[in-house]
């Protein structure tokens, strides 16, 4: 079977794998997986459906066998390598074997080697392909992201006028951008990371929640802020303290105050006499707070940093129907901080304009 026919396949298990509700496999990648016949057709389907559940492969199998077909004349095509490794559930790589399946063709290499199971498969005689589909990447990026470099995925979102300012001269930011901006801040971004990162300049000049609002309902959100004084501490009757049942207001800071508020975490591990080490705070998240995504919404000192340190995986920049007096304290992002991003998409919500960049250079990374 040619590359062509095989990528064509892979695509379906892309397909199949794009329906998943990431918010279903948590940490997990959402995987596709199908089962092709000798006579080319598609005898078997599956997918990750929920994270600790039965993995692409085997609901494919189990598909296959449902129908009358054997999965031992056949070839599975998947998405992501194959497992090697018993987690929530058994490795799949002895599925396959079990099975007798001699062909696996899969689209995206797992990042960490120590569980993938292209070598597995190989050294009990099943032929087993990589064939790269980008889409396959960039479907589970935020996967890739954590296992490659131990940190959440990180967005940063930044809303400027149109003469690239984030505030008028009074510092005010409320509002640049319009509601049907807003409502995907909140939809698209909010909904779907672990947390949101921002400072104590920010959070006391807003006085901001940093929760999910959509429509009337309101979900509580972790919050991390960099509050080097533990300002925040002074005045609990702030937004940001209020409706933290289920979850944390975490204050990076290089103090130490007891007792702390029930809802409240210090990590001060992370400074040193240069201030905030940035590299150490997302590996702290990520290993210590199970933070795998990240949005951060502060202003351009902060999401600086974070770019010029290539700590960025996604910009989210909204352009504002707006002009503010020109002022240097409160300019925007500048444009040469960004240059090595690569716009991906555009959208218009009434007279605002949303670009979305993204930082490839993890894709140099990844076993070919």
């Amino acid at each position: 079977m040619n590359k062509t026919t095989q990528t064509a396949y892979l695509r379906e298990t892309i397909t199949l794998a794009k329906q998943i509700d990431p918010r279903l496999v948590r940490d997990n990648p959402r995987v596709g997986a199908i089962l092709v016949n000798s006579l080319g057709e598609v005898v078997g389907k599956g997918r990750h459906e929920k994270w600790g559940e039965a993995h692409a492969e085997v609901n494919a199998i189990n598909n296959a066998i449902q129908r009358g077909h054997n999965p031992s004349a056949c070839t599975l095509y998947v998405s992501l390598e194959p497992c090697s490794h018993t987690g929530k559930t058994p490795p799949c790589t002895s599925l396959i074997l079990e099975k007798g399946i001699k062909k696996v063709v899969f689209a995206s290499a797992d990042p960490n080697p120590h569980v993938a199971g292209m070598e597995v498969l190989k050294n009990a005689g099943v032929e087993a392909l990589h064939i790269l589909v980008e889409e396959a990447l960039d479907l589970n990026k935020r996967f890739f992201i954590n296992h490659l470099y131990g940190r959440p995925f990180v967005i940063v979102k930044a809303a400027i006028t149109k003469n690239g300012m984030m505030a008028d001269p009074n510092g005010n930011s409320k509002w640049i951008t319009g509601t049907q901006s807003r409502k995907h801040v909140h939809e698209v971004l909010r909904e779907n990371v672990d947390g949101i990162l921002s400072t104590a300049k920010t959070v006391l000049k807003d006085n901001a929640t940093l929760n999910v609002r959509i429509e009337d309902k309101t979900k509580e959100l972790n919050a991390i802020v960099l509050d080097k004084h533990l300002a925040l501490l002074t005045n609990t009757n702030l937004a940001i303290h209020q409706h933290r049942i289920h979850s944390k207001l975490i204050l990076v800071s290089n103090k130490e105050v007891h007792p702390l508020p029930s809802h409240v975490e210090v990590v001060k591990e992370v400074y040193t006499e240069d201030g905030v080490n940035l590299f150490a705070l997302l590996q702290d998240l990520y290993a210590n707070h199970k933070m795998n995504s990240l949005l951060v919404e502060a202003g351009p000192t902060l999401c600086q940093s974070l770019l010029k340190l290539g700590l960025v995986d996604e910009l989210v920049l909204f352009v504002g129907d707006k002009l503010f007096p020109a002022n240097n304290q409160y300019a925007g992002i500048e444009p040469e901080a960004y240059s090595n991003l690569q716009l991906t998409q555009t959208l218009n919500f009434e007279n605002d304009v949303c670009s979305y960049y993204s930082n490839n250079s993890w894709k140099g990374l990844l076993r070919k």
